[in-house]
């Protein structure tokens, strides 16, 4: 049983239509907020701790919604997800200088919508803005000590720019990215196999690594592989037509004796042989009556 590797097909789906209006309101929403935070940054060295955290939590809550979102709008496309990701975070981080330097410039007034629009509607204002602002200057007196020089503010803008945009674009894609063309549904169904695995066995290791699983299907299933050396199958399908299926070799690398009260955390690291490999319906129908 020799398979094939699972490719998405790099649908759109509903995205183009539905995930830009989604995906935007939130990163005008989470920019705010993290303006907002940098606000109350410079004069507090926790806070300004805080707030470089908050850049990457700033990216990762974008790659969360459009994830959903294309999730949502059944869209599988990796460049579609990457350009939103980047136009997502490059939008929150201006909505974000805009609130920053609304609430700087009125600090000894009352906060109006219409000051923040104003700001918005001037890139280059903002641009020279933020070049001219002691970013984290707290974080430097403290840890380095004196003034921070002229050329920080640029250089922490541009990380943040960058970390913001990377995080967004690159962990975008759905956790689900098994789609069935014929039932219009992502897969919903997964479950695993487990076979005993022996020091011994590298040559089996190399043959499931090249995608070949007949030799593991020779021995007999594990009903409970916990205080266990294994291999795994894991199997994903399409509850609906119980056709569309992909299978992932693994095995796990590190045994402890989890009844130890001593020993914490995992009992099993996994190591990851092949990627998602497609299954006929009659391989699936083989592997599946083992469960």
């Amino acid at each position: 049983m020799t398979m094939q590797l699972y490719q998405t097909r790099g649908r759109l789906g509903a995205a183009p239509l539905f995930v830009p209006f989604f995906v935007l309101f939130g990163a005008v929403v989470f920019g705010g907020f993290h303006g907002f935070i940098h606000f109350r940054a410079p004069d507090n060295p926790i806070i300004s701790a805080i707030a470089l955290a908050a850049s990457l939590s700033l990216g990762q809550s974008l790659a969360g919604l459009l994830k959903r979102g294309t999730y949502w709008s059944k869209c599988d496309n990796l460049w579609f997800m990457r350009v939103m990701g980047l136009i997502a975070g490059t939008t929150a981080l201006y909505v974000s200088w805009a609130v920053y330097l609304t609430l700087v410039s009125a600090a000894q007034a009352e906060f109006r919508l219409f000051d923040l629009l104003q700001t918005a509607a001037d890139p280059a204002a903002i641009w020279q803005g933020i070049l001219a602002t002691p970013m984290h200057s707290s974080l430097w007196r403290r840890f380095v000590g004196g003034m921070p020089p002229a050329w920080l503010p640029s250089l922490l803008w541009a990380f943040e720019a960058l970390l913001v945009g990377a995080v967004a674009a690159f962990g975008s894609r759905p956790d689900q990215t098994l789609f069935c063309e014929s039932c219009n549904r992502w897969a919903d169904q997964s479950e695993t196999l487990y076979f005993h695995r022996d020091d011994e066995d590298d040559s089996l290791t190399e043959s499931l690594e090249q995608g070949r699983i007949n030799g593991l299907l020779a021995r007999d299933v594990l009903a409970d592989p916990v205080d266990q050396n294994y291999y795994g199958l894991a199997l994903d399908w399409c509850g609906g037509c119980g056709e569309t299926a992909t299978v992932v070799a693994v095995k796990n690398t590190h045994f402890v004796d989890v009844t130890d009260p001593k020993i914490e955390g995992s009992a099993n690291e996994l190591d990851v042989l092949t990627p998602p490999m497609v299954l006929s319906p009659s391989d699936f129908a083989r592997l599946h009556a083992l469960l």
